[in-house]
């Protein structure tokens, strides 16, 4: 199975034979032979890891094992493997790696609260209020 598209589909399994595939890939995680099944990131990431299919899991996992990124932690090279993998997210990474460095993708900009951007309230603005 060297294609680099591949996908256990998932959704034809029984759930104890989900829990045991999850079970064995959470062995896996570290080592070449992770499976793109079970959770090996940090919060920092999960809301784009989440949405990666296996295939993509599996060479996220690679590239950071390669470069020798903690599989937990979430830099700038962190964001840059995920932006190389996944297509969809290269665009926003890029811009947020350009503009604020890794801190602007604690949250995904798809996944903001859309209030929009009050300036912080001061003892003057708030004075001329009342």
């Amino acid at each position: 199975m060297r294609d680099s598209t591949y996908m256990i589909d998932l959704n034809v399994v029984t759930f104890d034979a989900f829990c045991k595939l999850n079970a064995l890939d959470e062995t896996f995680i570290g080592t070449p032979d992770y499976m793109g099944v079970a959770y090996f990131w940090g919060h920092g990431v999960k809301h784009y890891l989440r949405e990666a299919s296996q295939a993509q899991r599996r060479r996220i996992h690679k590239k950071w094992l390669e470069q020798g990124l903690d599989l937990y932690d979430d830099s700038d090279d962190h964001f840059r493997v995920i932006g190389e993998v996944m297509p969809r997210f290269r665009q926003e990474i890029q811009n947020s790696l350009k503009v604020n460095g890794f801190e602007k993708h604690r949250v995904p900009e798809w996944n903001r609260v859309k209030f929009g951007n009050k300036p912080p309230v001061t003892a003057e603005v708030a004075y001329e209020q009342i």
